[in-house]
C-alpha cells in the first residue's frame, strides 16, 4: 500500500510521534526558536531526530521544558554517552567504538529483566541492535546517531528507536549505482526490506529484512522506518503501508523506531528470520 503522508491525518501512534517532530522542525525554520516550553512527555521517535535538530542549531534558540524533570531529561542525552533513568529508559550517544552494541544491548537487557519479551528473546535483541547499529557505523556516514529504549508498563509496550544524520537508505544504493529519485526514495525502502542490498558494501538490506520479520511475525509489533523521501510503517500480520514525503517531512537521515508487546513470549528467530 503507497500513502502521501501528510500531517492532518489518523495514523498509528509511531507516525504521529514523527510528525510531532516535523512540527517543531518547522517551527525552527519559521521562527529560528525550538519552543518547548509546555512539553511534559518525550516519545523516543519524537526526541531522537530533535536532538540532532539541536545539535545543527544554536543553545540560544533552544527554550527548554519548563518541566525541571524533561528538561534535566534532554541535557543529560545531549552530554552523555549513555544514561539510564530509574529503570524505564536506557539511552546512547553513538561515536562508531566496537563496545558501544554491547553497552546498549546489556543496558536494554537490563532494563527488561522483568519484562517477558526482552527476558525471553536475548537472541532476538541481540541481532536486532547488531544489525541496525552495524548499519549506521558501515553504511551512513553519520556525525550524530543515537538510540533510546523505553518501556511503558502502563500500556505494555516497549520502544526502542534508532537514528542517524547520515547519507540515507537511498544514499546507500547510489554509492553502487543504483538511483532512487526524490519520489521513488519509498521504493527503496520497500526494496531493501525485500532483500535487495548494495552488496559490495555489504549494504542495508538483509539487516532491515530480518529486523523487520522479528518485529512484525515474531513479536507481533509495530515497526516505523524513515529514510530520505520515503517511510514505511509495517505492523504484525497487515499489509506495510509506504509513505512519499515532502520536504516538510522528509528526513536527512535514517530512523528505525520499533514497539514490542512487553507481554510476547519467546520466540524461534530462525523460524522468522530466512
Amino acid at each position: 500500500m503507497f500513502k502521501v503522508l501528510v500531517t492532518a491525518s489518523d495514523y498509528p501512534q509511531l507516525v504521529r510521534n514523527y510528525l510531532k517532530y516535523c512540527s517543531y522542525r518547522r517551527m525552527v525554520d519559521q521562527t529560528g526558536k525550538l519552543d518547548l516550553t509546555n512539553i511534559t512527555f518525550f516519545h523516543p521517535t519524537t526526541l531522537l531526530p530533535l536532538l540532532i535538530l539541536m545539535q545543527k542549531i544554536d543553545d540560544t534558540s533552544i527554550i527548554l521544558p519548563r518541566n525541571p524533570d524533561i528538561a534535566n531529561y534532554i541535557k543529560i542525552m545531549k552530554r552523555q554517552q549513555t544514561s539510564q533513568g530509574q529503570m524505564t529508559y536506557v539511552s546512547m550517544q553513538l561515536t562508531g567504538q566496537p563496545q558501544e552494541k554491547q553497552i546498549i544491548l546489556d543496558r536494554i537487557n537490563e532494563l527488561g529483566k522483568d519484562v517477558e519479551v526482552v527476558a525471553k528473546n536475548p537472541d532476538a535483541f541481540s541481532l536486532i541492535v547488531y544489525e541496525l547499529i552495524q548499519n549506521i557505523y558501515e553504511h551512513s556516514g553519520f556525525k550524530v546517531a543515537y538510540v533510546l529504549a523505553q518501556k511503558y508498563p502502563r500500556i505494555s509496550k516497549l520502544e526502542i528507536c534508532f537514528v542517524d544524520d547520515g547519507i540515507t537508505i537511498p544514499g546507500s544504493f547510489e554509492k553502487i549505482g543504483l538511483r532512487y529519485e526524490k519520489q521513488e526514495h519509498h521504493k527503496a525502502i520497500h526494496d531493501a526490506l525485500n532483500g535487495l542490498s548494495s552488496k559490495k558494501e555489504e549494504g542495508r538490506g538483509t539487516g532491515l529484512t530480518n529486523v523487520s520479520r522479528i518485529v512484525k511475525e515474531g513479536f507481533k509489533g509495530e515497526m516505523f522506518l524513515v529514510s530520505g523521501f520515503g517511510a514505511v510503517y509495517l505492523a504484525g500480520s497487515k499489509e506495510p503501508v509506504y509513505y512519499k514525503l515532502d520536504e516538510a517531512t522528509s528526513f536527512s537521515g535514517t530512523l528505525v523506531s520499533i514497539r514490542a508487546p512487553l507481554t510476547a513470549g519467546k520466540i524461534n528467530i530462525y523460524n522468522v528470520v530466512r
